[in-house]
């Protein structure tokens, strides 16, 4: 029943990028738990981490209540962490760090893995087009 779930996620996120090309996507904006979000898809990522012997160092001073479509920011969060242990290198945890810079919430996720060699508008296009 689990991979229906998955199998029907990665049919609705087919279409979410369809309709995201034709400019047809609708974000649904509501109150989000910064804090509350990111602790929950880490945890997500528990079985994952234990498995690859890999550590998430998880920063954050405040709690942040921001607003926008919240699945849509769990699914990015999500691509972009998964992405993070899969192509880290070595055993150095991956750091997710939130601060707020004047009206905006900050959230740097890195690790220590290969660098994308070429760092240019096209690349760039490549690497978003991904997720």
């Amino acid at each position: 029943m689990d991979k229906a779930y998955k199998l029907e996620d990665l049919i609705n996120e087919l279409f979410d990028i369809t309709r995201f090309n034709s400019e047809m996507i609708i974000l649904k904006n509501e109150e989000i738990n910064l804090r509350l979000m990111l602790e929950q898809i880490i945890d997500d990522f528990y079985p994952t981490l234990n498995e690859l012997n890999k550590r998430i160092e998880f920063m954050m001073e405040n709690n942040i209540t921001l607003y926008g479509d919240s699945d849509k920011l769990a699914r990015v969060f999500n691509n972009i962490i998964k992405n993070a242990i899969n192509y880290s290198i070595g055993d150095d945890p991956i750091k997710i760090e939130v601060n707020i810079d004047e009206n905006n919430a900050n959230v740097i996720i890195s690790n220590r893995g290969n660098k994308i060699s070429v760092f240019l508008p096209e690349s760039c296009e490549w690497v978003l087009i991904t997720w």
